[in-house]
């Protein structure tokens, strides 16, 4: 850790490094110009002006791109903002920007720590000269020339206020405390294992064509199917809130697109042919260190160690040469890839830019045929069809003697029948490149394409237009893939008379009922067990019914499977999970509880028992499992009361801030749906 973070680890709590890199780019001066004195709000009787908005902002510019740390391990370079609160208020200012948001913090530290908002003499009792020199010992300015005299000169009141900011938060999360009863559920979910004697009963069994003669067959209504039809119309089949069953009729996202992509092997093929001798021989120049072994030590030698020297392999070792012509292989290919994708990309663009205008020239009103609109382009085909991308292809083996594959897809499909298409199989893994957001294929086309209009989009990734081309894709250098949605229709409500609709909401509401029918079996199996005191293995052979034990899991380890189970939904597997806690949790010692368990996503119900309880710890070792797992559950604890504490709404309420209204627009005043986050414990 860092060294300040060192001295001061009783006083501070360990800055966590958040793991991002940055590219720091110059701010502007601190000194706001032109901000003027427009008032932006209030905080109680006192005014805040736009100058007191600008200067803070400017402040948090300089520590989101100028004032930068360094990890003393990794050396990688982070910003101080980015460290700044257990990295609470870069995440919002990143998720959730706010004019002024960095003022209205400042101004709550000072509140939280001095009780007024006092000027500079106060601020140097919060945080004194020393703490401020130590903490800039430890940053590094990352700014052109011409701004570092300006930051260098405001960077002590920079660094002041962000400290002020810290030990206000530190004093907050005071009373942030593990209890014992936390603890011991803690270790129970992730330092023991268990395993459950089970009992199937599966809907299947309760369904009209299967169900035994002495159970009741679920029937229906139409009333039922209409009431079933109108609650699932707009559900998302893959969204879990109120919806075990995971019924659904929406019909989601549906494209259909083309791709061109360039592999790996293909330009490795024609790259070998062309690697010489001389190639091999510069990577070896080039690269000393990878050939170095130890031989025993001359009389003449210098090292320190007097009993072996380091000696260069020399090239004529065919070992040598062999990794020497191997590597100089792959840094060729490597380039001769980036050149054909370059210029795959810009002959792509060339073409879209002339299409996009010729749309754009013809109007919205225009009823244009995609696959024929702008003008022809120079493999005598126009932009929007697919055999565009084939002479494309044929252009690039002509120039470079590698064939790139293509792909089409011309119909609308979801995300979901894109990857059962043997068409787009082998590219359905390339994602955008290494330091942005990196969807595959098939969710970057069936999610960030502006007719699907998406919630919200990464700010590292383009939206794509109809026929726009993506960022070349990759596939862990096995392939580079470009590929361009040609069509799109945005997930919508289902119609009651779309085709096989009506099937599909009888299946379900069939289903439904079963699954029913088979938790209602179950719960009177586990109650007749209980009765005749017998345990769920004793009792499944007394019904004559199959009966089976799991494996020893650990509620941490068990991520969507059951050892001995075989279940192939991972959420029932969770489901599963979370009833053995229950069970764990509410046992006391040596005691074989038993739990209906329904999984209606699997379509059945168990009935389970606590078979076996395995602590993974010893006597001797329980004190260092407990204290590790305290620290873990701390560390857990203080970053989500540092990520709400730091909230725009929670900091807004607790200094009563109020928005100035503005005639004409809507008035920016907190409303959070919550209490806004307290100290804990804390005397102020």
């Amino acid at each position: 850790m860092l060294k300040y973070i060192k001295k001061h680890q009783k006083k501070f709590m360990a800055i966590f490094s958040v793991g991002l890199m940055i590219s720091f780019a110059a701010v502007g001066k601190l000194n706001p110009r032109g901000a003027g004195e427009i008032v932006q709000g209030h905080i109680g009787t006192r005014d805040v002006t736009s100058a007191e908005f600008q200067q803070a902002a400017n402040e948090w510019q300089v520590l989101n791109k100028s004032l930068i740390m360094r990890d003393e391990n990794s050396g990688r370079a982070m910003p101080f903002a980015a460290q700044l609160g257990l990295g609470g208020p870069w995440y919002w200012m990143q998720a959730e920007p706010h004019p002024g948001y960095y003022y209205l913090l400042l101004e709550d530290a000072r509140a939280m720590l001095a009780g007024a908002a006092g000027g500079a003499d106060m601020e140097r009792v919060l945080v004194s000269d020393e703490e401020v020199k130590q903490m800039m010992d430890e940053l590094e300015i990352s700014a052109p020339e011409r701004n570092r005299e300006e930051i260098e000169a405001n960077e002590p009141e920079v660094v002041r206020h962000a400290l002020m900011v810290q030990k206000a938060m530190l004093l907050a999360m005071a009373g942030v405390k593990v209890t014992a009863p936390e603890l011991e559920n803690n270790l129970a979910q992730g330092d023991q294992e268990v395993s459950l004697a089970l009992v199937e009963f599966p809907a299947q069994m309760f369904m009209p064509s299967t169900a035994p003669t002495t159970s009741p067959a679920p029937l229906i209504t139409e009333t039922e199917v209409n009431q079933q039809f109108e609650k699932y119309k707009n559900k998302d089949p893959n969204d879990p809130e109120d919806n075990p069953m995971r019924m659904g009729y929406r019909h989601p996202n549906k494209v259909a697109l083309d791709f061109i992509a360039l592999r790996k092997a293909d330009v490795t093929k024609v790259v070998q042919r062309a690697v010489t001798a001389t190639d091999a021989f510069g990577y070896y120049k080039e690269h000393p260190t990878e050939f170095q072994s130890k031989v025993p030590a001359t009389q003449q030698t210098l090292s320190i160690d007097t009993s072996v020297q380091v000696a260069v392999k020399p090239f004529d070792d065919p070992d040598v040469r062999k990794v020497c012509f191997n590597k100089a292989t792959g840094q060729k290919v490597a380039e001769e890839t980036a050149t054909i994708v370059k210029a795959m990309r810009q002959q792509i663009l060339q073409d879209y830019d002339a299409y996009k205008s010729a749309i754009a020239a013809a109007g919205p009103a225009a009823k244009l045929d995609a696959a024929e609109a702008g003008p022809v382009t120079r493999f005598g085909v126009h932009y929007g069809s697919y055999e565009y991308f084939e002479k494309l292809a044929w252009q690039i083996e002509h120039d470079y003697h590698v064939l790139p594959e293509t792909g089409h897809v011309g119909e609308l499909q979801s995300a979901k029948e894109l990857r059962a298409n043997p068409t787009v199989q082998d590219v359905a893994k390339t994602r955008p490149e290494e330091g942005t957001t990196r969807p595959e294929l098939i969710d970057y086309a069936t999610t960030f394409v502006a007719p699907l209009n998406p919630l919200r989009t990464p700010p590292d990734l383009a939206l794509l237009a109809i026929m726009e081309p993506s960022i070349p894709m990759e596939d862990g250098g096995e392939a580079t893939c470009i590929f361009r949605v040609t069509k799109a229709e945005a997930a919508h409500a289902a119609n009651r008379w779309d085709q096989g609709i009506t099937e599909r909401v009888e299946a379900d509401l069939k289903l439904n009922k079963a699954q029913a029918l088979a938790h209602d079996r179950a719960t009177r199996f586990m109650e007749d067990a209980a009765k005749a005191h017998l345990n769920l293995q004793q009792a499944a052979e007394a019904a004559g019914m199959p009966s089976q034990v799991t494996g020893l899991f650990n509620f941490e380890a068990a991520r969507g499977t059951i050892p001995g189970y075989a279940l192939d939904n991972p959420e029932a597997a969770l489901q599963i999970v979370r009833q053995a806690i229950g069970l764990l949790q509410g046992a006391a010692p040596g005691s074989h509880p038993l739990a209906v368990v329904d999984l209606p996503g699997a379509g059945k119900v168990l009935v389970v028992q606590l078979d076996e309880v395995k602590p993974m710890w010893s006597k001797e070792t329980r004190p260092y499992v407990e204290q590790y797992e305290k620290m873990r559950m701390l560390q857990s604890l203080r970053s989500g009361f540092a990520r709400q504490w730091f909230k725009y709404e929670d900091v807004a309420a607790r200094l009563g801030y109020k928005a100035e209204e503005k005639k004409g627009a809507k008035q920016e005043i907190p409303s959070p749906n919550h209490q806004p986050q307290e100290p804990v414990g804390s005397p102020f």
